[in-house]
């Protein structure tokens, strides 16, 4: 069981639906209306279920209207997912899951052959950014679990359970008022290419703070 199903304010399996199910997994979650854009359709490659949904790189993308629930500030928070990338170029980037747009606040994607995770927040009367990067590459064609966390001011990145990078940041997040989206940005670009599945958020709780054993068929 997860311990912090009661955390848990957006949950989409991406197994023949695009529906999120948060509210099944936390009875205090309001389900979120997902909206499917563009062409993107189920797959039958599935790490999990048999099945998971796949992102064409031309106009595909998920997205759900802005809620508090993606309001992170200065809280604990985790977002993760399971991804197959099946193309992989060095100056591409490569949505997993954000809320970015034109008042972007988190940005977690691949570039590079690498997970990045940029966070936004106020500074000197603009906007600040920061970065935590998975040092090593990953191949494509193979499933891979992706995990950004914040434990007080520690940021953390997680590949495939195992703790690759972290900051420590004193910082609120800016508030973002975009679509949070799955597959590419709330400005349709930053396409990904490739298969993702078990999107989660949650807010309020680090997840993880340790490498983790990821979850297995």
């Amino acid at each position: 069981a997860d311990p912090y199903a009661w955390k848990c304010v957006l949950a989409n399996p991406l197994f023949g639906t695009i529906d999120d199910v948060s509210n099944q997994i936390n009875p205090a979650s309001t389900t979120k209306v997902m909206t499917n854009n563009g062409s993107s359709v189920p797959s039958n490659n599935g790490n999990f279920y048999g099945g998971s949904w796949n992102f064409d790189y031309s106009d595909d993308y998920l997205s759900t209207p802005d809620t508090d629930d993606y309001n992170f500030g200065s809280g604990d928070f985790t977002m993760e997912c399971w991804f197959y990338q099946t193309a992989q170029t060095t100056n591409t980037w490569y949505t997993l899951l954000q809320q970015y747009g034109s008042d972007y606040t988190t940005f977690f994607a691949v570039y590079a052959n690498k997970v990045y995770c940029y966070f936004y927040h106020p500074i000197n009367n603009g906007i600040g950014n920061f970065q935590v990067i998975d040092p090593d590459t990953l191949g494509p064609n193979k499933w891979h679990h992706a995990a950004v966390t914040r434990s007080g001011n520690t940021f953390r990145l997680f590949i495939n359970g195992i703790l690759k990078n972290s900051q420590i940041q004193n910082v609120t997040l800016v508030n973002s008022t975009v679509n949070f989206t799955i597959g590419a940005d709330a400005n349709s670009a930053y396409h990904f290419q490739g298969q993702i599945q078990d999107t989660r958020v949650y807010k309020g709780v680090a997840k993880y703070t340790e490498n983790f054993v990821v979850g297995s068929t």
